[in-house]
This record gives structure tokens, C-alpha cells and sequence, in this order.
């Protein structure tokens, strides 16, 4: 037991070390859904299920009970996202009318551990980044520029987590979600020549729960929770009109989701996935934000977004022992719509398709890659009278041309021997 408990507290540190490298990236809203390379390559279909590998954690720590022994796993995504935005406005706003790329490339890792300490309950640590944001207009680019420079967000969640196999049938799980997260949030004013705007972090704590039902040994369900998350930030505000910097404070209730997975074994070789995902980002509202030491009112963040949900559906072939091929294909619905959009973050509703791979080398390593292609609709921006965004009288209007591709790769690896298979009875 000695050996198995420091192996355990390496794979912790480990787990910590790869998290705190988190950067930040979009998704519907600021969300980050690249949490695992095996549900990648389904478009995350059956996630709270068991279909992102150990990654499922993430999602419903009941999961954790499909991996014996002790076990952990590093991904990695490369995200590499593109949005131009091309302007028709008529105002004084509009010389210049191309942004170039606003996006901003990516490498978004996350870690697991799981650790079986008995026969019916299991220990687990996950690393990740739930929220990013990063779109930077270039300085040359005058267009708009009241209306967003730089905007920037992310965050660090580590989750310690617990899970117990009522019987060969349920589990459940429980899990506490500590995440930092940080934000800026800048424009510029051309009367004043300056650029300003906010700067904070913070930390919050919340909680996940799951639990999976397998009513026969060929069909998994999932449903698992995570909490909203409020975080009580301050930082400092430097004023794009007048050059002053306050120290403000500001609070963000970062959104609660339910995810419902099934995965249904159809053959030896086939397997289907289903999932669907709702998040209640209409807690996000419009954060304000107050000078810490008078408690005077500054402004607030014109967020006003509804809320989002994703519906996919995947597929497994498992060619023979060592390889499993994967596609998945999935709908997402925005929470940002066409009449609080602004230039800040341009998104819409999209379309996933993926394609995956998964390599077991042996009865303890094994690696997984996915490949996804996102295909936005396409998206106007508005910031007209009725925007949050809008600043009376410049209005300002036109479309985004975007896309994203994201490549993850994972490794598993388990520590402890697995138990031989029982011999069978002789005749």
C-alpha cells in the first residue's frame, strides 16, 4: 500500500503542475467544452456516461467507478480558432473596415487521477480549465474600438472528488470545485487617446455530483451536475476618458450545467453515444462593478446572455483489440444572440464534427486523439439601440467570418497490475 499511496500522491502533483499551465480559448460564450481527446473525437456525445474516457469525471464523477486500480490521465488541445469581422457601418466607426483575425491560438491542457482505495469507492482529482475567453483587436485597426480592445478571461479548477459503487448497477459521485478566474475587459477612446477598462480575479467555490445507471451490461446512462460558481473579484479600473484607476470590485456568477449521457453497446464492435448538455448562463446577466473604497457605482459588463444548450451523437467501431475509431457530430445553441452580440466575442450557433482515434498499447497504456471542426452560422453584429453594448449615438454593425479546428491528444496510464481473468471452470 505504501508504493500504491505514493504513486497516487505523484500522479496529484503531477495532475497540479499540468493544470496550473491552463490558458484560455472560446467556446459558446467563454465556456470550455475540450476537456478530454476521447470525447473529442465523438463531439463529446455520451460524456456524462462514460464517453470521454476518464475525462468523464469532468462531467459526472459517478463515472470514476468504470476504472479499477489507480489511473491517470493528461490531455492536450490545441485550439486554433479564426473571426474577421467586416463592418458596414456608416458612422465615423467604420474607417477601416476589416478587423483581421481577432482570435487568438491556443494549447488548453487537463489532468485526471482516480485511485480505487477499496472495493466500492474511489478517490479523484481532476485539473481544469472550464472558462477562457482571448480576442485582441489589432492597434492599427481603429474600427469600433469603443466598443472592445481586448478581452480576455480564464481559469484554473482543481476538483477533488468522491465516488461510491452502490451496486454492479449505480454509482454516484460527488465532487468540490475550486476555481480562480481572471478577466480584462478594455477599449479605447479616440477623443482621449487612451486605452482603459478593467482588470480582476478572483476565487469561488463550487460543487459536482453525477450518478450512472447501467441497466444491463450492454447500455450505460449518466447525468451529472456542476454548480454555479460565484466569484468575488477585485482588481483596479483605469478610466479610458479621464486616465484615473480605482480599485474596484466586481462579482460574476459563473453559470451551473446538467449533462445526460447514454452509451449503448449494439455488438461486440459497434457502440452508439448520445448526449445533451444545457448550461444556465442567464445567471451571467451584467456584472457591475464598484469603486472598492467609496462602494460608488463605475458601470457593468454588457453581457445579457441567454441560456445554452448542445445536443450530439457518436459512434465506436472497435476495429479489433488495439484500435477504437470514433465520429461524432453535435448541435450547439448559443447563448449569445443577435441582439446583445457584440465584437468582443463572436458567437453563434454552430455545427460539430468530429473524428477520433483511440490506441490501447498494453492492459495499462493507452493513448486517444480527436479532431474537431466547428462551423459557425453566420453571425451579424448589431450594436445598435437595445444592445447592452451600446453607447449612444455610434452605432455599429456588420458580420464575423469565423471557424475553429481543435486537435487533443491524451495518454492513460494505469499503476497497479491488473488482476488476471478468472480461469474458466475445466470440463
Amino acid at each position: 500500500m505504501t508504493f500504491n499511496l505514493k504513486m497516487a500522491s505523484s500522479c496529484a502533483v503531477a495532475a497540479l503542475a499540468l493544470g496550473l499551465a491552463a490558458s484560455e480559448a472560446q467556446a459558446g460564450a467563454f465556456g470550455l467544452r475540450e476537456q478530454s481527446a476521447t470525447g473529442q473525437g465523438l463531439s463529446f456525445a455520451g460524456a456524462a456516461a462514460g464517453g470521454a474516457g476518464l475525462g468523464s469525471m469532468f462531467w459526472n464523477p459517478a463515472s470514476m467507478t468504470n476504472y479499477k486500480g489507480i489511473q491517470v490521465e493528461g490531455s492536450m488541445s490545441g485550439i486554433f480558432p479564426f473571426a474577421k469581422l467586416t463592418t458596414d457601418s456608416t458612422s465615423a466607426l467604420s474607417a477601416g473596415r476589416t478587423s483581421g483575425d481577432i482570435a487568438q491560438d491556443v494549447a488548453l491542457p487537463a489532468t485526471y487521477g482516480t485511485w480505487q482505495i477499496g472495493k466500492d469507492v474511489w478517490l479523484g482529482l481532476s485539473v481544469n480549465a472550464p472558462f477562457g475567453l482571448a480576442t485582441k483587436y489589432d492597434p492599427s485597426w481603429g474600427t469600433g474600438r469603443l466598443y472592445g480592445t481586448t478581452s480576455r478571461a480564464n481559469s484554473m479548477e482543481i476538483t477533488p472528488s468522491l465516488a461510491y459503487q452502490i451496486n454492479d448497477q449505480l454509482s454516484v459521485g460527488v465532487g468540490v470545485r475550486i476555481m480562480t478566474f481572471k478577466a480584462i475587459y478594455k477599449s479605447y477612446v479616440a477623443l482621449t487617446g487612451r486605452n482603459g477598462g478593467l482588470e480582476g480575479d478572483g476565487i469561488g467555490i463550487g460543487a459536482s455530483a453525477g450518478l450512472t445507471y447501467k441497466p444491463d451490461n450492454k447500455t450505460e446512462i449518466g447525468i451529472g451536475y456542476r454548480s454555479a460558481v460565484q466569484q468575488d473579484m477585485t482588481g483596479d479600473y483605469a478610466s479610458p476618458i479621464s486616465g484615473v484607476v480605482s480599485p474596484i470590485k466586481l462579482r460574476v456568477m459563473l453559470p451551473d450545467s446538467v449533462t445526460v449521457g447514454v452509451k449503448r453497446k449494439l455488438t461486440d464492435q459497434w457502440t452508439v453515444l448520445a448526449g445533451y448538455e444545457w448550461t444556465n448562463w442567464s445567471r451571467v446577466q451584467f456584472p457591475v462593478y464598484y469603486n472598492e473604497n467609496t462602494g460608488a457605482r463605475i458601470g457593468s459588463l454588457p453581457l445579457g446572455y441567454k441560456d445554452g444548450w448542445m445536443a450530439s451523437a457518436g459512434l465506436e467501431y472497435a476495429m479489433n483489440p488495439n484500435w477504437t475509431l470514433r465520429s461524432g457530430v453535435a448541435y450547439e445553441y448559443s447563448p449569445i444572440r443577435d441582439d446583445t452580440r457584440g465584437p468582443r466575442l463572436p458567437d453563434n450557433d454552430r455545427v460539430w464534427l468530429s473524428l477520433g482515434a483511440g490506441y490501447k498499447f498494453d492492459e495499462k497504456l493507452s493513448f486517444d486523439l480527436g479532431y474537431t471542426h466547428i462551423i459557425p452560422n453566420n453571425t451579424r453584429m448589431n450594436v445598435v439601440s437595445g444592445n447592452p453594448a451600446y453607447s449612444a449615438p455610434f452605432t455599429y454593425t456588420g458580420k464575423f467570418d469565423s471557424r475553429i479546428d481543435i486537435v487533443s491528444m491524451s495518454m492513460r496510464y494505469r499503476f497497479d497490475t491488473p488482476a488476471a481473468p478468472a480461469a474458466l471452470p475445466k470440463k
